[in-house]
């Protein structure tokens, strides 16, 4: 009797629904770029080969492309890509999405291509791909079965942990967004800017479905209760820089959070930086007198760039988990000159009382022991991304 998987028949009608339609196969181009998302970034270094995309999340459905999958056997989506690529014809496959698997298995297909992938964000443990990748080769009895031609990572020290399920070759470039956005002149020396990592909705954890109250305000409330005592004390300004821009739907709640945790500490909300762009970021951790956070990718891009930085990294502990320290998947001390992974008021106002007092010229010597290029490299202008797309496709 043949198995009907109802809830896949409704999936694909809801994608043939309700997607734009294209009614042209697309265009040859030396370049495809892989997932539309995040492509602005991409056309910025590859706009010269007049790239072609390939949207991958459901909201374009290109129609010739789609009847002609239809007579390959196999998986469907997998047909529909395969199609899409042969009408381009491209030389080189480029995302900037690092955590699609769909991405990870093209060169197997089309290994007469060049794919490239850049690292787009820092990875943890668990919610991300390493998690994910894992899980596949449990499934999968250690097989393996992706392939990269190149990945473009943060650092070595990432890289390590790629290749125990990525068969590729690895350089270090950096973030392609960070590297792009130029340094900007200390403005606030005396302004601690915390960058949010607020989310909606319930976040699942290594099997475990945890609220924001769950997930987020164990180590946010201690760190903003000490960030509160320290500026007051201290005579410093804190800003916060919320995770969502300020057209962003969502972003009148991440502001009540933010309120109604600084209000059960009898203190008054600290402002909030207006986020316009990606730049916006850069511009406010440029500006501060120090960087505060847990482990978003901004605070170690802050740190590739020479910012003043601490990482209070204790997630990982607070919810039981590895894979959200200091410099993971590296091995680290879990307290530093500007770290620390455990929640310690007396430590973090050591680290404070150090970043607002050391001289520039004793901050970059301690900066380069502490935080190593194998970490977070910084390629200004990405002149790496841009040689690499040129001798390939020259």
């Amino acid at each position: 009797m043949i198995k009907i998987n109802y809830r896949k028949i409704l999936r694909y009608l809801n994608f043939f629904l309700f997607s734009k339609k294209i009614w042209h196969y697309p265009r040859k181009s030396k370049i495809l770029i892989f997932d539309a998302e995040s492509k602005e970034f991409l056309l910025e270094y590859t706009k010269s080969w007049n790239p072609e995309i390939l949207e991958v999340r459901g909201k374009i459905l290109n129609i010739p492309v789609f009847f002609s999958s239809l007579l390959i056997n196999g998986n469907k989506i997998n047909a529909y890509l395969d199609t899409y690529i042969s009408k381009v014809s491209p030389k080189l496959i480029i995302t900037f999405i690092d955590n699609n698997q769909k991405f990870y298995q093209l060169k197997n297909r089309h290994k007469n291509i060049t794919t490239l992938l850049l690292q787009n964000g820092w990875r943890s443990y668990y919610r991300d791909i390493f998690e994910l990748l894992d899980k596949k080769k449990i499934l999968a009895l250690n097989k393996p079965e992706y392939k990269i031609d190149y990945m473009m990572l943060f650092g070595k020290i990432v890289s390590f942990e790629y290749k125990k399920h990525i068969d590729s070759s690895f350089l270090s470039i950096g973030s392609l967004k960070n590297n792009h956005v130029p340094i900007t002149a200390k403005s606030y020396l005396d302004t601690i800017v915390f960058i949010s990592q607020w989310e909606e909705g319930i976040i699942e954890v290594n099997g475990k479905y945890l609220s924001q109250n769950e997930y987020g305000k164990p180590i946010d409330k201690p760190i903003h209760n000490f960030l509160s005592e320290y500026s007051k004390k201290n005579n410093k300004r804190i800003l916060i820089l919320p995770r969502k821009n300020k057209n962003d739907p969502t972003r009148k709640n991440e502001e009540k959070y933010y309120e109604e945790l600084y209000k059960s500490f009898n203190d008054k909300t600290p402002q909030f930086i207006n986020k316009t762009s990606f730049h916006s970021s850069y511009q406010a951790i440029d500006s501060a007198g120090v960087v505060v956070g847990i482990d978003s990718t901004l605070l170690y891009e802050s740190l590739s760039r020479g910012n003043r930085t601490s990482i209070f990294s204790a997630r990982g502990n607070l919810l039981g988990v590895h894979g959200f320290s200091y410099g993971w998947p590296g091995k680290f001390s879990p307290k530093g000159l500007f770290w620390s992974d455990h929640i310690n008021k007396e430590y973090f106002y050591k680290i404070f009382n150090y970043l607002f007092s050391v001289s520039d010229n004793q901050w970059k010597i301690d900066l380069n022991i502490h935080f190593p290029k194998e970490l977070m490299f910084y390629d200004p202008g990405n002149k790496i991304l841009k040689n690499f797309i040129k001798s390939t496709l020259n």
